[in-house]
């Protein structure tokens, strides 16, 4: 099996695990939120997902520094996110054409009910699975890959050409891996979608989604 390139460490992306449950879920939003000032909190629904509603915390602005990413840095997670069609045979999961963000849902459910680690590791997940959901949410959204550093550190991300809105698709993945929560990719997509139809970003930060 190809190796697969590590860009997290090499870009110095961080990320915080979560668990499948509500109550985790609330847990792991307080550690996030820890030394921010919140200006609003509630749970919303997505139009179009199933699932419970996401807790959504919004917070003060805060200095940020955007890098848009070099084709140098973008080049390892293309081709990291090349590495998800066979992720997805491998699993019985088998696109007609292009592959939608129910087949990845598919696919990475497969893998977490598998209990397996082998020949897909969690490395591997994260770093494929993260690559092609941010490459989905940069080609379907209108955003591009950069390099983000605030009060919190550096991490790789998207942010969007036109609307305020950001997202962390290697941590999406990370926090999800240890407890193997899954079917979230549709739902995460369409939490980013609405939130930039809606101007959620504009005034203040949201949480890393």
């Amino acid at each position: 099996m190809k190796v697969i390139q590590l860009i997290r460490r090499g870009l110095e992306r961080i990320g915080v695990m979560e668990a499948p449950t509500v109550r985790t879920a609330r847990l792991r939003q307080e550690e996030q939120l820890e030394n921010k000032t919140v200006l609003s909190r509630r749970r919303q629904s997505v139009n179009g997902a199933e699932g419970p509603a996401s807790f959504i915390a919004t917070i003060a602005p805060y200095e940020q520094h955007f890098t848009p990413l070099s084709d140098k840095q973008l080049r390892p997670i293309r081709d990291n996110a090349k590495l998800i069609v066979p992720f997805m045979s491998f699993h019985s999961v088998e696109p007609a054409g292009e592959w939608s963000l129910e087949d990845l849902d598919k696919a990475f459910s497969a893998w977490t009910e598998s209990g397996r680690k082998e020949p897909y590791s969690d490395d591997f997940i994260i770093e494929v699975a993260g690559a092609a959901f941010g490459e989905y949410c940069a080609k379907h959204l209108n955003m591009e890959w950069v390099l983000v550093e605030d009060q919190d550190g550096r991490a790789v991300g998207l942010r969007g050409r036109i609307v305020e809105q950001q997202s962390f698709p290697f941590s999406t993945v990370a926090k999800r891996v240890p407890g193997r929560e899954h079917g979230f990719f549709k739902s995460v997509f369409l939490l980013i979608k609405q939130q930039a139809g809606e101007g959620t970003l504009l005034s203040g930060r949201a949480h890393k989604l």
